[in-house]
């Protein structure tokens, strides 16, 4: 199977582009510049719309990952981009993939955003909760724009809690301050963190390619989920260093980060009982296990 992956130069896209030629497939990138090498980039504009065709020459199937950070600072114009990035890409790609009939899947990136934050409620991919907030609201915007893709072909779109990687993302982040003073938790410490271990997460992702039976919407996290205050207790454990059981306050909190300490005080658990009932078996459904195996 030919793939092609937009936005495939960050870290999902890099380790599913590895998995999918250990597998055999063949991969090709759709990003902000062109290279040659092993794995080929052709570019594209999605502010302008533009694309260049070759890209889409014999690829059956499509894993669309594109879309600003929003790990960087949410300032106005920021938030912005992380929007219109999102729906801009959706647009661009369905003009693609009308050109190309030939691609019979599409496999999207979502995030757990979508639900807005609970402490209490176990979220399934059925729930269609009013977004609050602008995670939700941009999440629901952005699946909104995915709809699409999937009218001709068949499509699945994972909602994707918070990735475990030693590569990058947020465990690089969260592991410095507790090397160096130890862990302490944020805001109640009773937030949910819908964390998914890297090596699963692209397990799901090829797993959508290649089970044809799989469509439409699915969570993307471990099925063990962690409150934020056990979440922290567990990695200061793995990197032998103190827990304080002082919390620092969520008012503080957001001083500091703006709108963006949703990202850490704002959480959701996920049901994964959708993927588990197709035998999706999970590498790392245990916490400290997934830690352990990215930072021991």
């Amino acid at each position: 199977m030919k793939v092609l992956i937009t936005g495939g130069s960050g870290l999902v896209g890099t380790e599913i582009s590895e998995a999918l030629l250990d597998r055999g497939h063949e991969v090709v990138h759709l990003g902000r510049s062109a290279r040659s090498g092993r794995v080929p980039a052709f570019e594209w504009s999605p502010s302008t719309g533009t694309f260049d065709a070759r890209a889409f020459q014999g690829v059956d199937a499509v894993i669309h990952l594109a879309g600003a950070s929003v790990s960087k600072p949410w300032r106005a114009t920021y938030k912005q981009t992380i929007i219109e990035s999102r729906l801009q890409s959706a647009q661009t790609l369905e003009r693609a993939l009308a050109e190309n009939p030939q691609i019979h899947t599409v496999v999207c990136a979502s995030a757990s955003g979508f639900y807005p934050p609970d402490e209490e409620r176990i979220w399934m991919e059925s729930d269609k909760p009013e977004p609050t907030g602008f995670l939700s609201q941009t999440t629901a915007a952005w699946e909104q724009a995915l709809k699409p893709l999937g009218e001709e072909r068949r499509q699945v779109i994972f909602r994707i809690g918070l990735v475990m990687s030693a590569k990058g993302g947020a465990l690089p982040e969260m592991a410095r301050p507790v090397k160096w003073v130890g862990a302490a938790s944020l805001g109640s410490g009773r937030q949910w963190m819908p964390w998914i271990h890297i090596a699963d997460l692209v397990g799901l992702f090829v797993t959508a390619l290649e089970n044809d039976s799989m469509n439409g919407i699915y969570n993307a996290a471990a099925p063990n989920p962690a409150r934020h205050k056990d979440f922290m207790k567990v990695l200061s454990k793995v990197m032998h260093r103190w827990f304080v059981p002082i919390s620092v306050p969520a008012l503080l909190f957001r001083m500091l980060m703006g709108e963006r300490a949703a990202l850490v005080l704002d959480g959701q658990y996920l049901s994964t009982e959708k993927v588990q009932q197709l035998g999706y078996q999970f590498k790392y459904p245990d916490l400290s296990d997934a830690l352990k195996d990215l930072l021991g």
